[in-house]
């Protein structure tokens, strides 16, 4: 017998009991939306149905909640230094609308030109002067974070102030 180095056991979940620990397991470690709980455990799930039961029964329960995730999520990721785009990346990869999203954004105030500017000033803090070359760099740096240009330009015209 060998050690699974993922930690699951790889058990078919066949009873809504089954299910259930199984989901309450994954949810005692960070919050899940209920498309990204969905994807987990329906390729250990014996029938599907009863699975659909189950996430409606911890949503009724108050133990998965969309706009918990939500929140959650997207504390995270603006602590991680990543921009609006991004974000909305992967939230819609995870099966949160647009709509969501955007309120839970305006509820929590985010300025995503000082968010920006902070990213900016952690990563380029030692490096003084740049050519053409260079402010590309800079540039394709805070897009791939998830900025757009507008936000990317702030922050590299404000840290060379």
């Amino acid at each position: 017998m060998g050690f699974n180095r993922s930690g699951k056991t790889g058990k078919t979940l066949e009873t809504e009991s089954d299910i259930k620990n199984a989901a309450l397991g994954l949810l005692a470690r960070r919050e899940h939306s209920v498309k990204e709980l969905m994807t987990k455990l329906v390729a250990r799930c014996a029938d599907e149905d009863m699975l659909d039961n189950v996430i409606f029964s911890l949503q009724e329960s108050g133990y998965v909640s969309d706009q918990r995730f939500v929140e959650s999520f997207l504390r995270q990721r603006v602590y991680q230094g990543f921009g609006p785009k991004k974000i909305q990346f992967d939230m819609r990869d995870k099966g949160i609308s647009s709509d969501m999203l955007d309120l839970a954004m305006q509820e929590q105030e985010i300025d995503w030109f000082a968010q920006a500017l902070d990213v900016y000033r952690r990563k380029f803090r030692s490096e003084e002067s740049f050519d053409a070359k260079g402010y590309a760099k800079r540039m394709r740096y805070m897009m791939q974070r998830g900025f757009d240009a507008e936000q990317t330009r702030y922050a590299i015209d404000a840290k060379e102030e």
